[in-house]
């Protein structure tokens, strides 16, 4: 294809009524700059995608709907795909109603943008290595972006993050660095953010990640997630809900067998209701730096996870004003570890603390203050317990 600059660029196109609009733009600064408008119809369907092949992009800079607005009211379905490099870039969608699908890959694709969204959000924010054109990525997906979920509607899908690469550890940026999730008055259900890496090194993948949650309250219905697993995932993330929580950060040992770093701190974590943690090999720092640590408070009640080496929850402050259950399990196949899982823990109990300590080098923390508490396991008695 011939290269065209800013083909179909610099447009205001505005839709009312009717069953759907489909627009696709191809190419090198395809519907760059344009400005899309439209309310009460079924579906609206914008494809913005670089072409695949080197030669249709100057320098590698394709651009398709790079800075391009979307505004829709009462569509039923809005579907919106971003594909190839820095497609959608600084895009502006605010789509009223009806559930937002978002499809993005592409080094930079959806990067500083800012989506809103009055219903279900559904984005899939992936990077590859290498891309179509054959280039190494040096930026990912989504990073930089804000999404926004208003209102709610107790019969729409659950809103749904996912961010993935299989990349390796050479982006500059992450995909979805950086990036910020609210959900503002989400009285029927909390979103699912899912960050998984395939690839030693994780690319920075959801580092200093913020998910915000607010106007929700605390049930297992309005619980939100967010799903940590790989290498290097998560780092620095915080997390805030007035409802329920469950975060799962997990070290893949088969990408990197001891030093795994996903959900090192310092990370935050405030739940207004209850909370649910898992740290497998993670949420700490392999060197043990107290600066790194994971600061949880918890509204309600806790159940909490630590199995893993060293790293795992070393140095975590874990304030729980309702009751902790806290396991801890020291990873024996790490023949390094003198410290144990949860080294050096702070933990403060409002109400029972039941002790699971699996291994004798498990539970050496810092200090345990607590109503009552319990102990189990191999590694009792524990000195404060």
């Amino acid at each position: 294809a011939p290269l065209v600059d800013s083909a179909c660029g610099g447009n205001k196109i505005s839709f009312t009524g009717g069953p759907n609009a489909n627009i696709a733009c191809y190419g090198w600064r395809s519907c760059m700059d344009n400005q899309f408008y439209m309310s009460s119809s079924a579906l609206f369907n914008l494809v913005c995608e670089g072409d695949a092949l080197p030669q249709d992009c100057v320098s590698h800079t394709c651009h398709s709907c790079k800075n391009v607005v979307v505004a829709t009211t009462d569509v039923a379905k809005n579907d919106i795909r971003c594909w190839g490099e820095d497609s959608c870039k600084s895009a502006d969608i605010n789509a009223t109603g009806g559930e937002l699908t978002l499809n993005v890959t592409g080094q930079g694709s959806l990067s500083f943008a800012k989506i809103w969204s009055k219903g279900s959000l559904q984005a899939v924010c992936q990077t590859s290595s290498p891309d179509p054109n054959g280039y190494p990525w040096s930026d990912g997906t989504c990073h930089d972006t804000t999404m926004t979920m208003f209102g709610d509607d107790p019969t729409a899908p659950r809103s749904s993050i996912s961010c993935s690469t299989d990349a390796g550890d050479q982006a500059s940026v992450g995909t979805c660095e950086e990036l910020q999730v609210m959900a503002i008055g989400a009285a029927s259900t909390g979103p699912l953010i899912d960050c998984r890496a395939s690839v030693p090194g994780g690319n920075r993948l959801c580092e200093n990640i913020v998910v915000d949650v607010s106007g929700t309250t605390p049930s297992s219905t309005t619980k939100t997630d967010l799903i940590c697993r790989g290498d290097d995932v998560c780092q620095a993330f915080k997390l805030s809900t007035d409802g329920d929580a469950e975060i799962i950060c997990e070290n893949d040992p088969s990408l990197n067998p001891t030093n795994g770093q996903t959900c090192e701190g310092p990370t935050t974590a405030v739940v207004g209701g209850d909370l649910e943690l898992t740290c497998d090999g993670a949420c700490g720092n392999f060197m043990n730096d107290p600066a790194f640590f994971m600061d949880v408070n918890v509204g309600g009640n806790a159940l909490i996870f630590c199995q893993g080496d060293k790293q795992n929850c070393a140095n975590a402050r874990f304030q729980v004003n309702g009751n902790l259950e806290l396991n801890v399990k020291n990873d024996l196949l790490d023949k390094d570890d003198n410290w144990g899982a949860a080294y050096n823990a702070t933990l403060n109990v409002g109400g029972d603390l039941a002790l699971t300590c699996f291994t004798a080098s498990s539970c050496n923390f810092k200090s345990i203050t607590a109503a009552s508490c319990t102990c189990a396991g191999a590694g009792c008695p524990v000195p404060g317990c």
